[in-house]
């Protein structure tokens, strides 16, 4: 990739990616057996009291789901350099993770109509939370400048066979570039 000639130089090397795939598993493998475990024990009182892990299954990885997302844009951010100076994220990737399965959980509730609220509340902390060098990027989208076009998506869905939804992710993606700023610069795509 080039940016006003210059190339995006990413400094990552494939131990740190091994490395990070070694903590992921470290923290999952526990948290797969003690789910596992609480399951064994609740099958013991019947099919309802199964729910129990099973839900927390999905409380669990919805919101580790989250945080891994945030976790991957902050490294690649990170050992990502354009003519010598690092980008960066902030941020917390706790908080980004529960407004993650929030959202999720809100949009599953919703059959996906609250999608462009998400969306655009994530969008924002992603970029705003973005830094290149000592300075941080600026994002003033809002939900009801795309929510109709998503309304018609999500209408259309099942009539495209799902392929109105690649059309709105483009239009949303072109959206989220156009109301991204840097010091003054816009983005457009």
């Amino acid at each position: 990739q080039t940016l006003m000639g210059d190339r995006l130089t990413y400094t990552g090397t494939g131990k740190e990616l091994f490395l990070g795939f070694l903590i992921v598993m470290a923290v999952l493998v526990p948290v797969i057996m003690l789910i596992t475990g609480i399951g064994f024990l609740a099958a013991r009182y019947g099919q309802f009291a199964q729910l129990i892990p099973t839900t927390i299954q999905y409380i669990v990885f919805g919101y580790l789901l989250g945080v891994a997302i945030y976790l991957a844009r902050r490294y690649r951010l990170s050992r990502t350099v354009w003519r010598g100076i690092r980008f960066g994220q902030t941020g917390s990737t706790m908080r980004y993770g529960a407004l993650f399965f929030g959202w999720l959980i809100a949009s599953i509730l919703t059959l996906g109509l609250i999608n462009p609220l998400g969306n655009v509340q994530l969008q924002r902390i992603r970029m705003t939370n973005t830094w290149f060098g000592n300075r941080h990027f600026a994002f003033n989208g809002a939900a009801r400048d795309i929510y109709l076009r998503w309304l018609l998506c999500w209408f259309l869905t099942p009539f495209t066979l799902g392929l109105s939804l690649l059309w709105y992710k483009f239009y949303e993606l072109s959206y989220f570039v156009s109301k991204t700023h840097f010091q003054g610069l816009n983005f457009s795509m």
